[in-house]
């Protein structure tokens, strides 16, 4: 599998958009590129994710930083995907990886675990 988290916006060889199995962008790039023939995945931040027409609405958390949001959002996506979960599946469990992070003091963020995020999502699904 080949995805490309593709920020930020340029253009991009069809020798590459010929080998991408998943595009990941936000919604400005998501503009940028919205003519490609590459399935893609949208995020946008506090208006959840987009992926094949179906939205995953966001977990709100107070944010202090979202920098490096997109980057946590996408290595936690990819990383339950290669634990076996199809990617509607994995998307909560991306969002809120992402949640965690933009809502963490900075010196916390390098704490954060799979049990943290999995704590999160069981929250969130008990309310």
């Amino acid at each position: 599998r080949v995805w490309l988290n593709a920020g930020p916006a340029r253009p991009l060889p069809p020798a590459l958009t010929d080998a991408l199995d998943l595009l990941i962008v936000n919604r400005v790039e998501a503009d940028a590129y919205r003519d490609l023939d590459v399935p893609m995945l949208e995020t946008r931040g506090a208006d959840g994710v987009i992926h094949r027409a179906s939205r995953s609405p966001a977990i709100a958390v107070e944010v202090i930083s979202s920098h490096g949001a997109g980057d946590v959002f996408a290595g936690a996506l990819a990383a339950e995907v290669l634990r076996g979960a199809d990617i509607a599946n994995a998307i909560p469990f991306a969002q809120a990886a992402a949640a965690l992070h933009v809502s963490s003091p900075l010196e916390a963020r390098d704490q954060l675990s799979r049990r943290a995020v999995a704590a999160l999502l069981q929250a969130q699904s008990s309310r």
